[in-house]
């Protein structure tokens, strides 16, 4: 099964080359990475055009991170689907394990993840590292986000295609929380979900606004981009 690995770009210049570089060297490479730069003005599109054939960059007059979602999804090709953000990192074993797990029979697969300030060579993570263990089994997951605010983030998770397609499109008027009410509805469907404990996924955390449109009218800031 092929992976597909789509990247929303807004303003990025200066981080978005590590994150490729975390995805493009997974032990599993992905069959495509597909970058859509959300009308950036910091030379994100020629950071992500440095790497060539290697990754697909599309661009869009800017609508916010749903709508570049939506766009990637619609160009990428493969069964299995990761939403990557532009400034977080993800283990070199992430597509080996939890590709793997999907052609075992699971439909959703998340990992531990970990907020975290990188700054150079120095990572301060918090000392909390959040899904390390499956969900309790008598518990449905979608109620679970509801009931105790369990969440992970689509980082840390892949998708059979036709879940996302279940799901259906990212709602660009939820910005910045498109991806947390996603996540809800895909759960709503009861996907088969797997947990990889041995993968990691450092979210980098920032003090300043991260997502597309933060700046414009009725845009919240958050903390990852």
């Amino acid at each position: 099964m092929r992976i597909s690995t789509i990247i929303h770009a807004y303003n990025r210049a200066d981080l978005i080359g590590e994150t490729l570089r975390s995805v493009l060297e997974q032990s599993r490479p992905p069959a495509e990475v597909i970058v859509v730069d959300d009308d950036s003005t910091d030379g994100t599109a020629d950071a992500v055009a440095a790497y060539g054939k290697a990754v697909t960059l599309l661009r869009q007059a800017q609508a916010g991170p749903a709508t570049a979602r939506n766009t990637g999804f619609a160009a990428a090709s493969g069964e299995i689907v990761h939403f990557m953000d532009s400034d977080d990192l993800c283990s070199l074993n992430t597509y080996e394990l939890h590709g793997a797990a999907i052609e075992r029979g699971a439909e959703m697969v998340h990992g531990p993840w970990v907020k975290s300030r990188i700054n150079g060579r120095a990572v301060c993570a918090q000392e909390c590292v959040l899904q390390q263990r499956p969900l309790p089994g008598r518990f449905v997951a979608a109620d679970l986000v509801l009931l105790t605010h369990w969440a992970t983030v689509l980082q840390a998770c892949l998708f059979r295609r036709e879940v996302i397609e279940g799901a259906g499109p990212f709602r660009a008027e939820l910005n910045p929380s498109d991806d947390l009410e996603m996540l809800y509805r895909i759960l709503r469907l009861r996907p088969r979900i797997h947990p990889v404990a041995g993968t990691l996924v450092l979210y980098r955390f920032h003090p300043e606004p991260q997502l597309t449109g933060a700046d414009s009218p009725g845009a919240a800031p958050t903390g990852s981009g």
